[in-house]
């Protein structure tokens, strides 16, 4: 059986063998056949195109034939074809040079310069050749005539304001084409363009238009010039200067400090248009002009912050004075309305500075291009102007504004006592707290750290003499309001003289109500007046003072030069009697909580009863226990 299975195996592969064998060889027999039948049809192309080449090359050889023949024959005729070609050139240049002032005319009226010019330069070789001839002379006038009036157009295309950069080179290239003199072109061009502008600048100065345009105008204008030759040079002097008197006026017109941030945006855009101008034309630097103007401009609108700053104050005080009169009782206001009043004045003033100064503040920032300036030329020079036209130059305004109410005059005769005071506080807070934190955030915003580290070489104001001046507007304030509350409170008592009559009036039983009114304001007024005293300079009260005094009896002769001794005889003349003895001693016993040197008030008192006594017909004391006894009891 396993032989059988090998030869069974051999048998299968044999067959196998054999049947790939035949489809082999069926397949490259056909392969054979299609080559076969290839070469064949290839063979029989090439034999056809050997023909046809045999046939051209006979055509070739008799067409070449025919050119001998032809040439030889023409041959004697071409002298005559030159001479009747040249006869025709000739006769369509007459035919052209006789239309040509009509094709002038017509390209003249459709506005064609350059086919005119074309056309013009094309036929005047031929105007030239032909001058001595009558009709062609004629013509030639007639195209010159045309033609002036091509160049008087070209020329006012040169000279016209509006015309792109395209058309006026165009109108250049073909003045230069019609032998036009370069330098009258120049000429006309700069005339052009001085006027141009000089006629901007004129109404610009009669309108509020955006500097801007001018600005283009001027910068376009210079983009087409040339050469920059001294005329060039000059005249763009002559216009810089106008362009800056009345851009400078524009700029100095601006009356509102909000509008700070447009202002510093177009004079970026004034600086970057100058720079250019520099870059444009060589010879010239108008850096001066863009400086100035930056220190101008900016100076202007540090004077507007400040004026802005002093008005808001002054309304903010106005209104304070407007809510105090509105009181009732405005010397016993409640001391925390009086409080959250001078808050409000200083929260005004610190917010309008600080607005101030942040607005101020972008005349330095990066994205702007004269950022890059040296700090010299415009950087430094406006942080002090910051620092010394706003800062200082505002709360010393502020400063003098408040020592205007100390003054007599129409603004100040109706002022609440209580608006003085009031004031006082706040240029005493501003004084102790506001005017540091405002001065370190000026000079750290405008890198003024460095200056004021210089000491007595700084340009910058010192803060203490600042705080000195405010320090004695708070004084000389104070001092008014205490000038103020002492003459009413005289006048009460005036009054309360004038409206008695101490002949006949009985011995008293009681202080006068007119004396505790008295003592009651002292002590309203004190505690209005207290957050400024200092209240280490009073002393106790010693015990002389508060003791009673001698009761030795002396003679009612009173020594000027003593203080204290005429007090104690009028207490122990028991043969004379003063009516208003009560109120004295009252005055003596409450007094001394408002004073800080006792004898002062001790020595009025004096005075007082001595004029009394000297002016009393019949003076008799009351009993000094008596007294105290009636004062004890109020």
């Amino acid at each position: 059986m396993r032989g059988n299975d090998v030869e069974m195996l051999k048998y299968f592969k044999v067959r196998r063998l054999d049947s790939e064998m035949q489809q082999l060889v069926y397949e490259n027999y056909n392969k054979f056949l299609t080559a076969t039948s290839t070469v064949k049809k290839m063979q029989k192309d090439f034999l056809e195109i050997g023909r046809e080449m045999e046939s051209l090359s006979k055509r070739m050889n008799r067409i070449s034939d025919l050119s001998k023949d032809l040439c030889s024959a023409f041959g004697k005729h071409r002298a005559d074809v030159a001479h009747l070609a040249d006869a025709n050139r000739t006769v369509k240049s007459l035919q052209f040079m006789l239309s040509l002032p009509q094709k002038l005319q017509s390209l003249l009226e459709q506005k064609e310069y350059g086919e005119a010019v074309k056309c013009y330069l094309a036929a005047r070789q031929s105007l030239l050749r032909y001058s001595h001839v009558p009709s062609v002379a004629s013509i030639s006038d007639d195209s010159k005539l045309l033609m002036a009036d091509v160049e008087k157009q070209l020329r006012s295309v040169v000279c016209n304001r509006y015309v792109s950069s395209e058309d006026l080179t165009e109108a250049v290239s073909l003045l230069l084409r019609l032998d036009v003199p370069a330098s009258s072109i120049h000429t006309d061009f700069l005339e052009s363009c001085g006027r141009n502008l000089s006629d901007q600048i004129d109404a610009l100065q009669k309108r509020d238009e955006v500097i801007m345009e001018l600005l283009t105008s001027v910068e376009e204008s210079i983009e087409n010039l040339q050469a920059a030759d001294g005329d060039v040079i000059e005249m763009l002097d002559g216009l810089m200067a106008r362009f800056e008197d009345v851009v400078r006026a524009r700029f100095l017109r601006e009356t509102d400090a909000r509008e700070c941030a447009i202002v510093v945006r177009a004079l970026d855009r004034f600086y970057r248009r100058i720079s250019s101008c520099n870059q444009l034309v060589p010879g010239v630097d108008y850096s001066p002009i863009s400086i100035s103007m930056l220190n101008a401009v900016s100076r202007h609108e540090i004077i507007l912050a400040r004026e802005r700053v002093v008005d808001r104050v002054r309304a903010g005080i106005h209104q304070v004075r407007s809510e105090l009169a509105t009181l009732t009782c405005a010397p016993r206001s409640s001391s925390t309305d009086l409080s959250e009043m001078v808050s409000r004045l200083e929260h005004i003033l610190l917010v309008q500075l600080k607005t101030a100064l942040a607005s101020l503040l972008l005349f330095t920032a990066s994205d702007m291009t004269f950022s890059s300036l040296d700090p010299s030329l415009f950087t430094h020079g406006f942080g002090v102007d910051v620092h010394e036209s706003l800062v200082v130059n505002a709360l010393e305004e502020v400063s003098t504004l408040g020592r205007s109410f100390c003054e007599y005059n129409t603004h100040t005769a109706n002022v609440n006592p209580t608006l003085i005071i009031l004031l006082a506080q706040f240029y005493i807070n501003i004084e102790a707290r506001s005017v540091s934190y405002i001065f370190d955030l000026c000079q750290e915003q405008f890198r003024l750290v460095t200056e004021r580290e210089k000491g007595d070489k700084s340009q910058l104001t010192s803060l203490d003499k600042l705080r000195i001046s405010l320090r004695s507007t708070a004084h000389a304030l104070l001092k008014h309001y205490v000038r103020i509350q002492g003459v009413i409170i005289s006048q009460l008592l005036v009054k309360s003289v004038e409206a008695r009559d101490w002949l006949v009036c009985a011995e008293p039983t009681a202080v006068r109500a007119v004396i505790k009114r008295l003592i009651e304001d002292l002590s309203s007024l004190d505690s209005l007046i207290k957050p400024f005293m200092d209240e280490g300079t009073r002393k106790e009260r010693s015990t002389e003072s508060s003791s009673a005094r001698s009761h030795t009896r002396r003679n009612p002769n009173f020594d000027a030069c003593s203080i204290s001794s005429t007090l104690d005889k009028l207490w122990t003349e028991r043969e004379t009697s003063l009516a208003f003895q009560v109120d004295c001693y009252y005055l003596q016993q409450n007094l001394w909580h408002y004073v800080s040197d006792e004898q002062v008030t001790v020595s009025l008192l004096d005075e007082i009863i001595s004029s009394a006594v000297h002016r009393s017909l019949d003076p008799k004391l009351m009993d000094p226990n008596t007294v105290k006894a009636i004062c004890e009891r109020q």
